[in-house]
C-alpha cells in the first residue's frame, strides 16, 4: 500500500468509528457507509484497524480505552454479519476487532459486573467468528476436492 491508500484506510476507519458512536444501536448508517466502501473491506483494512487500535488503546486512559473498545466491539459484531463484500475479509476484520477489544476487556480487568458481560460477549463473538471462518475454509476445501475428483 502506498501512503495515499493508507491514508484512505485510516480515514475510512475513523468514519466507521464515528458513525457507530453517533448512531449507537442503529446499524443502517453503518451499513450504508460500508456498502459505499466495499473495496476497502479487505485484509489491509484489518491490518490498519490492528495498527491503529494497538497504538490508540495503549496511550489513552483506561476509561477512554473501554469506550473505544466498545465501539470496536460493536463494529466487529456488525461486520461479522455484514452480507456484502468478501465474507473472508469481513470475518478477518471482525476477528481483528474482537482481538483488539479483548486487550481492554480482559477477564482480570473485567471483574466489575458491567464489564464482565462485555468480556463474555466478546469471547462468544470471537469464538463464533473463528467457527465461521473454519466452516468457510472447510467448504472451500471440499469444493476444491470435488473439482479434482
Amino acid at each position: 500500500m502506498d501512503k495515499q491508500q493508507i491514508k484512505a484506510y485510516f480515514s475510512f476507519l475513523f468514519k466507521i468509528l464515528n458513525t457507530i458512536s453517533i448512531n449507537w444501536g442503529n446499524s443502517q448508517a453503518l451499513n450504508s457507509l460500508l456498502l459505499n466502501n466495499l473495496e476497502k473491506l479487505d485484509d489491509n483494512f484489518a491490518k490498519v484497524l490492528q495498527i491503529w487500535a494497538t497504538d490508540e488503546l495503549s496511550k489513552v486512559e483506561p476509561s477512554r480505552a473501554k469506550e473505544i473498545a466498545l465501539v470496536i466491539s460493536d463494529f466487529s459484531i456488525q461486520i461479522q454479519s455484514f452480507p456484502f463484500g468478501s465474507r473472508a475479509s469481513n470475518l478477518e476484520i471482525a476477528l481483528t476487532g474482537n482481538k483488539m477489544a479483548l486487550t481492554v476487556f480482559t477477564r482480570e480487568a473485567s471483574s466489575q459486573q458491567l464489564y464482565i458481560e462485555q468480556w463474555a460477549v466478546l469471547q462468544t463473538n470471537h469464538g463464533l467468528c473463528c467457527k465461521l471462518t473454519l466452516l468457510m475454509f472447510t467448504a472451500i476445501e471440499l469444493k476444491e476436492t470435488e473439482r479434482k475428483i
